[in-house]
């Protein structure tokens, strides 16, 4: 596993998801820690890459704020280093033997952003985000 880098912050290594079950639970958090801020415009980011696996996709995600102390928020977000999700083509086939294909979502980046807003009345104060994504890893046939 290669570490990445965007926007000179490391993000941490990609969670990976090995099973051999048809459909496998993920909950995964990122967190910025607790910090106090010292100068106006201050932030702390958190990043995680997601990974569904190999001929794997995700259903029923959702990206939620766990906790969050002052400004900051939860969302897909690479800060301009690539790409914040990615998704494939997956096929079915239904009842009626019918090959149905859509798009389904294989890979996010997670942000977690704590910040310190412009506001020299918040210096000092405490600031920290911990985001949680949830979702199932399901096996699917990628076209």
């Amino acid at each position: 596993m290669k570490w990445q880098i965007f926007m000179g912050v490391a993000l941490t290594a990609p969670s990976y998801v090995f099973a051999a079950g048809n459909t496998v639970p993920i909950d995964v958090t990122v967190d910025t820690g607790s910090h106090t801020c010292t100068s106006i415009g201050q932030d702390h980011r958190a990043y995680r890459d997601i990974y569904a696996g190999d001929g794997r996709y995700f259903f029923k995600e959702q990206l939620a704020e766990k906790t969050k102390f002052g400004a900051g928020n939860c969302e897909y977000n690479s800060d301009g280093g690539g790409n914040a999700y990615e998704t494939r083509s997956f096929c079915v086939t239904d009842a009626d033997g019918e090959k149905e294909c859509s798009q389904r979502l294989v890979r996010v980046i997670v942000r977690a952003y704590a910040d310190c807003t412009n506001n020299p009345g918040k210096l000092t104060s405490r600031v920290g985000t911990e985001c949680r994504f949830t979702a199932t890893s399901k096996k699917g046939n990628p076209q």
